[in-house]
């Protein structure tokens, strides 16, 4: 099956929805409806496998095989028709129907390997494996099962990384904006009222007083109000 864009899906009616997508556990790329699978190349074959199955299956019911990624997600089929899709060339004809109890939850078991033998490599010949299995279960978080492979370990480092970055300030709306921009034009004038020197903008020539070796500062204009 070719993959495109290091990636190829188990779609519900090859539907790709918009939207956030939640690649933290490194190998499956959980959607609001299916999933998509990350492959290390960027494009070209990869072999698939899958499998419809009544329930959970036993975790020794597949052999080892060397498999360096082992990820459980679960996956919502609202159209009940998961299908593996290549995403280049729509849902491979050959693998099975993967939700035949219709529309609702599933979840779906990945097993990977070879993702790291051609890191994001065009290639003509495929040198990654991948196993799927699905069955109907209530959603809950994704389990990794196996993490050993480099593909998944950068995934996983760069979705943390998102998560603790800090969120940029809002801009101020409108209304807040003009109340700070109305509390300092007051600031600005009861500085000059008091005679204090400010700044100069941009477009003043005149620079702000410092006084000479002998030289007193300058009288506020209120020192001499006999008001006062």
């Amino acid at each position: 099956m070719r993959v495109i864009d290091h990636s190829f899906g188990v779609l519900d009616s090859g539907i790709i929805p918009s939207g956030d997508e939640d690649y933290s556990n490194g190998l499956i790329i959980v959607m609001s409806a299916g999933v998509r699978i990350h492959t290390g190349v960027s494009a070209g074959p990869v072999r698939v496998f899958a499998t419809a199955a009544a329930s959970n299956p036993q975790a020794d019911s597949m052999p080892d095989a060397g498999w360096t990624e082992i990820i459980e997600a679960s996956v919502h089929a609202p159209l009940g028709r998961l299908c593996v899709d290549s995403l280049a060339d729509g849902p491979v004809a050959t693998l099975p129907l993967l939700s035949p109890q219709g529309p609702g939850w599933y979840r779906i078991s990945v097993r990977a390997r070879g993702r790291d033998t051609d890191y994001d490599a065009v290639v003509d010949e495929p040198v990654e494996e991948y196993h799927i299995t699905v069955w109907p279960a209530a959603p809950s978080p994704s389990r990794i099962i196996r993490a050993q492979d480099q593909c998944g370990h950068g995934m996983r480092l760069s979705a943390r990384s998102r998560s603790t970055r800090a969120p940029l300030p809002a801009a101020p709306s409108p209304a807040i904006a003009s109340e700070e921009e109305r509390q300092a034009t007051i600031r600005s004038n009861l500085l000059r009222s008091m005679g204090a020197t400010q700044t100069p903008r941009p477009d003043e020539s005149a620079r702000p007083w410092k006084p000479g070796p002998d030289q007193p500062a300058p009288r506020p204009p209120w020192a001499d109000d006999p008001r006062r």
